[in-house]
This record gives C-alpha cells, structure tokens and sequence, in this order.
C-alpha cells in the first residue's frame, strides 16, 4: 500500500507543477493581449496646427475630501511632447499628476493628441475648482511585479 500512495502522491505533485506552469503561461497571455498599446502614427511630415498653451479643466467633486481626479483631455498640436510628464497647477501650487496618452498627433513633433490626466487632490467643499495643467519631466513607471 505505501509504494502506491508514493506513486499517488508523485503523480500528483507532478500534475500541480504542470498546473501552475499553465496557470502561469496562461497570465503572461493575458498581460500580453490586454496590455495597453498606442495605435500607430504617421511619422513623416510636419504636424499643423497652431501650437497653444495646455488646457485648463473644471472640476467639481461630489463631496469634499481626498479625491482622484481623471479626466480625458484634448491637447492641441505640439503642446504635450510625447515623453514629457504633466501636472495640474492650482493657486501657485503644482500637483504631480500622470498622462495615459490615447492618440497622438500625426507628423513632427511627435505629440500628444489626447490623454487621460489623473493626479490626487483634497477637496475643501464641493464647489467646482480649475486646474491650470502644465509640463513636467516624466517619471519613470513603477514595475509592474
């Protein structure tokens, strides 16, 4: 009886590790399918367009408190370089935020064409409150483990 509930037990720890190695197979697929991409863009020429400052947004919160505020901004040609890092500026006061380019535009200078902007803020009531974006370095981004 011992020799085949150590067959047994070897059989099986061999099925689990064959398993876990699919488990794991099947979550890299799944990373690499869903992962986000930028569509491709024309690279050759020059973008047109008149070259403006970074938008202003409105925001009002539901409530007061610490809030994450997103929001999917246009941006006009050449105003956000692709690579460059964004924050929201509010009475003197500069908030690191973090840009998800969608598009870009076409031509040169590679830029973004539309983002979503997403950086934190405490609320003091739930009156509605503007934000002046402006340009920072990027940080590099976190690994994902």
């Amino acid at each position: 009886m011992w020799p085949v509930r150590t067959l047994v037990s070897t059989v099986l720890a061999a099925l689990a590790g064959i398993h876990a190695y699919a488990d794991a197979e099947q979550a890299a697929r799944w990373l690499e399918r869903f992962r986000h991409m930028e569509p491709p863009v024309e690279a050759t020429g020059v973008c047109d367009g008149h070259v403006g400052e970074l938008p202003t947004i409105t925001v009002t919160p539901d409530r007061a408190g610490k809030r994450l505020v997103r929001v999917s901004v246009p941006f006009a040609p050449a105003t956000l370089p692709v690579g460059m890092g964004i924050m929201a500026e509010i009475d003197g006061t500069a908030i690191a935020g973090d840009i998800r380019a969608l598009t870009r535009h076409p031509g040169q200078p590679a830029s973004v064409r539309r983002g979503i902007v997403t950086f934190p803020y405490t609320f003091a009531d739930a009156q509605p409150i503007t934000f002046r974006l402006g340009l920072r370095y990027a940080t590099p981004p976190s690994p994902v483990v």
